[in-house]
């Protein structure tokens, strides 16, 4: 960010997008840059100049500390509107010491009518860069759960192939022991219950914090396993969208079951169409052989009790795990 350079974020539902964002705008070393943030599901959609309409106050009211009202550029109703829009506003910072960052948080929302031509500028205003130097104050953070092509199929016009990609990944063991070591824990009750949590969610960022939050002082792995449980039970935020989602695409689904009846097959997302749906829901990755599989235990016993499992086959069962245990294929 400081190099000005176009960020984008490109991960499943709560793996930490926003919550990187917002440690972002708060960051000591970013402390000289003005940080604009925008969720753009909420943005009126239905038509181009409604979207502009929506958007572009927001923009200005979360610059008011160096840009007075009487200095506010048009509001534009189209593309063309947009970018001297955006010109005027790198000006301003220019004019101000000032540079400027722009996050666009669930922008895989940005379907209105337009948006392809709303893409397309920003793509612009980056290889504008040398010829109008006010465009190097001004850069984007693009962030979501998304398919680039989605929003926009021409290569040659898109922000997202010129923008450093910026990956979250699972938190490690080491990680979540450093987690649960912030508990009410002993060294070696924490110790067991970061091994107990991690072998449940392999560090999915989410399901780790909810399965310590649901940990109590005298806390032992097996109450871990009741909070898997208590997951699956309770749960209306995490588990159940993506499950909507499979239930709403029956070859979806059935490629699921494959992965999870063992079959081995090689992970390629930027190849496979249903593979990159798969990691974009944060269902499937690599495992050491670089073959699919469900990304964690919890997801795989969600998926076999309540999509693809006979009612003859056998539950998983909550055992403790072993250190010569196998991974659930």
């Amino acid at each position: 960010l400081r190099a000005m350079d176009y960020l984008l974020v490109i991960e499943p539902r709560q793996q930490g997008k926003t919550s990187l964002i917002n440690r972002l705008m708060c960051h000591p070393a970013l402390d000289d840059v003005a940080f604009v943030y925008l969720d753009v599901t909420t943005p009126d959609r239905s038509t181009e100049a409604a979207w502009y309409q929506a958007l572009c106050p927001r923009i200005l009211r979360q610059l008011r500390s160096f840009t007075p009202r009487d200095q506010w550029p048009a509001i534009p109703q189209n593309s063309v509107g947009w970018r001297d829009f955006l010109c005027e506003v790198a000006i301003i910072a220019a004019d101000a010491g000032r540079q400027v960052v722009i996050a666009l948080d669930e922008i895989g929302a940005v379907t209105f009518p337009g948006a392809t031509a709303f893409f397309s500028v920003l793509r612009d205003v980056y290889n504008s860069r040398q010829a109008e130097t006010e465009f190097k104050r001004l850069t984007f953070l693009l962030s979501g759960a998304f398919h680039p092509r989605d929003l926009i199929e021409d290569d040659k016009i898109s922000p997202f192939n010129i923008a450093q990609r910026v990956r979250l990944e699972d938190f490690t063991l080491a990680q979540v022991q450093e987690l649960v070591g912030k508990g009410p824990w002993m060294d070696e009750q924490a110790t067991m219950l970061a091994e107990r949590v991690h072998y449940w969610t392999d560090g999915q960022p989410y399901l780790t914090q909810l399965l310590c939050s649901y940990l109590g002082p005298d806390a032992m792995p097996a109450d871990v396993d009741s909070g898997v449980d208590r997951v699956r039970r309770e749960d209306e935020n995490h588990l159940p969208p993506m499950l909507d989602r499979l239930e709403r695409d029956e070859k979806l689904c059935q490629y699921v079951e494959r992965i999870v009846s063992g079959e081995w097959i090689k992970f390629y997302p930027r190849e496979h169409r249903r593979q990159a749906q798969l990691e974009l829901l944060g269902l499937i990755k690599a495992d050491a052989e670089g073959c699919c599989i469900v990304r964690n235990r919890i997801y795989e016993l969600v998926l076999q009790h309540q999509l693809i499992t006979p009612d003859n086959s056998p539950p998983i069962m909550l055992s403790s795990p072993s250190s010569s245990e196998e991974p659930i294929r």
